[in-house]
């Protein structure tokens, strides 16, 4: 067992990191998840100030299949899951349907930007985060999509932001940051 300020942290943005909504093929009610998820990017946008238009398409979206979710586990998230690293998620979107998904893979540290008041870049779920787990700062990484959102908060709690394009093109940078070789 590592000592206590060994221990690093890896918190996980959810959406167009873990899953790309837009790229799902077959989901249980994928026609109101995507709606509920668009009404979310909708908010948030407003919340931060910001006008953007949602991302996700509701045209040409399969009809719903009622299937079980089964994602593909990325290679990266199968390195940290090998070397038996705390794996947390945080995101800005409640992830209710994808709770059984993340449990299967050992995920059980969730915090919800809807449901603790707050939404990244705030560094409030973060602090959370690390507070769980017993980890400091200086060994938190998010691994996210978003230089506005995932990586400011990170950042502003102390820790350090890993893109996710960066480790889908080579996954060993997670193996040479958990083993202190970076």
């Amino acid at each position: 067992m590592r000592p206590f300020l060994q221990k690093k942290l890896f918190i996980l943005d959810v959406d167009h990191t873990l899953i790309a909504w837009n790229k799902l093929q077959t989901s249980w009610r994928f026609r109101n998840d995507l709606a509920e998820k668009s009404h979310y990017a909708t908010q948030t946008s407003l919340l931060r100030g910001r006008t953007v238009k949602s991302s996700i398409a509701t045209k040409h979206i399969p009809p719903s299949k009622h299937k079980q979710l089964s994602l593909e586990i990325p290679i990266w998230l199968q390195v940290l899951l090998e070397y038996e690293q705390p794996i947390a998620i945080f995101s800005d979107f409640p992830q209710q349907h994808v709770h059984t998904y993340f449990a299967k893979i050992g995920i059980t540290q969730i915090v919800d930007g809807w449901d603790i008041g707050c939404l990244k870049p705030l560094p409030d779920g973060c602090f959370q985060l690390m507070s769980m787990s017993g980890t400091p700062p200086s060994n938190t990484y998010l691994i996210g999509d978003g230089w506005y959102t995932d990586a400011r908060s990170v950042t502003q709690a102390g820790g350090q932001f890993l893109d996710v394009n960066r480790l889908v093109k080579d996954p060993n940078i997670l193996v040479r940051i958990i083993t202190n070789t970076l």
